[in-house]
Formats: structure tokens, sequence, C-alpha cells
């Protein structure tokens, strides 16, 4: 119970954190333009590393290996991932393999705690 609570929490947190990032670094018309001027590390250098995540089609990419890996491996591990990156790209601009990833992510999320960690190949009819 302890580890869905954390993965779920994981999943939560990843959701936030992509709002925060879109609607405080990236989208503010001032907050870009006061990085046009500075240079250095700082949260500059934190805005462009978020837009590079998905103007590079970085998350996309990323949300469409995690979803291979789950379909053929079935790892909760690997679920967790391509849920919480698959809800950072729902967030970040890259919908279509991130909305793919969220879904599979959750689902094998969701049969593992139910129990029933993969599908059988035959269905056993009583």
């Amino acid at each position: 119970m302890k580890r869905a609570v954390l993965e779920w929490s994981l999943v939560a947190a990843a959701f936030a954190l992509a709002a925060g990032a879109r609607y405080l670094l990236v989208q503010p018309a001032e907050f870009a333009h006061s990085c046009d001027v500075v240079t250095g590390f700082g949260w500059c250098t934190v805005r462009l590393l978020v837009i590079r995540s998905f103007a590079t089609f970085g998350l996309g990419y990323a949300a469409m290996a995690l979803t291979v890996l789950t379909v053929f491996t079935w790892s909760r591990v690997i679920a967790l991932a391509a849920a919480i990156i698959g809800a950072a790209g729902l967030v970040l601009y890259c919908y279509d393999p991130a909305a793919v990833s969220f879904v599979t992510g959750v689902l094998v999320l969701a049969r593992a705690q139910s129990g029933r960690a993969r599908p059988s190949s035959r269905q056993q009819h009583a």
C-alpha cells in the first residue's frame, strides 16, 4: 500500500513540477526578456534546459522509448518512469507520445497494484 501511494505521489509531483516549469519559467514574457539580457548559470539556464527538453522533442523520444520498454517488460519501475515522463510531456508540449506513455505506465502500475502483474496469453474461463 505504501508503495502505491509513493508511486502515485511521484506521478502527481511530475505533473506539478512540469506545470510549475511551464507557467513560471517558460511562458512569462517578462522572465524571457530578463533572460535575454542576463547570461550565466541560474534560472535562465534551467529555463533553457526545460525549453530544449521539448523543443528538440527529447521528452517525446523518451516517452516513446519508455512506452516500448513498458509493454515488453511489464516492469513496475519502467512503468512508473513512463507515467512520470508522460505526465511531464503532457504539460510540456509533447502531447501525442506523452499521452501514450502516460496511459501505458498508469495501466501497468494499476494492474501490478491489483495483484495481476502480467496478462496471461490464454484466458481461463470458469
